[in-house]
């Protein structure tokens, strides 16, 4: 009985660390229906490989993937609205907000369920004068760069009823 436990777990420790979880079938065939795979290549470059909520507040989950631009290398996130048939590219040669075109400084993205966040704002001159009060109406994303387990710099993506937007989190 105790060999039997030691290979289950092993089998476990193994199969958790090559397998890794794909996102649901519609969006891998949104994926290839766009004829994205010519472009991007679905890329788990972080732990959990995609995220799935209801972005846009229709009533179905929509699912935030990680890829790589392919040309060029760059990394970024798509989101697939499953009912609406549209996605978006944030990075990935693409710039969004103030994560620019390559998210290759992220480490770190998780959903949130708040109902706001601050943005940080600056002056002019790029110097941070305080935040201001946004309201999030759907699930949205934080997207980041953890450094000494505290966030130093990224932001949260946020679906405003017509594009997805960036509010600055951090300095």
């Amino acid at each position: 009985m105790k060999i039997l436990m030691i290979l289950i777990n092993i089998t476990f420790c193994f199969l958790g660390n090559a397998i890794q979880p794909t996102p649901p079938q519609w969006t891998i065939q949104a994926f290839q229906n766009y004829g994205l795979e010519k472009l991007y290549k679905i890329q788990p470059y972080l732990k959990t490989a995609y995220i799935e909520s209801d972005f846009n507040n229709d009533g179905n989950q929509d699912v935030a993937v990680l890829v790589v631009e392919k040309r060029t290398a760059k990394k970024g996130i798509i989101i697939f609205h499953q009912k609406k048939n549209e996605y978006f590219v944030l990075g990935a040669g693409k710039a969004f907000g103030n994560g620019g075109d390559n998210f290759d400084w992220l480490n770190i993205w998780y959903l949130i369920k708040e109902k706001y966040a601050f943005e940080t704002t600056f002056n002019e001159s790029g110097d941070m004068i305080g935040s201001k009060k946004i309201l999030l109406k759907n699930p949205s994303l934080v997207i980041g760069a953890m450094e000494d387990g505290a966030m130093n710099a990224g932001g949260i993506v946020y679906w405003t009823g017509k594009k997805y937007r960036w509010i600055h989190q951090g300095e």
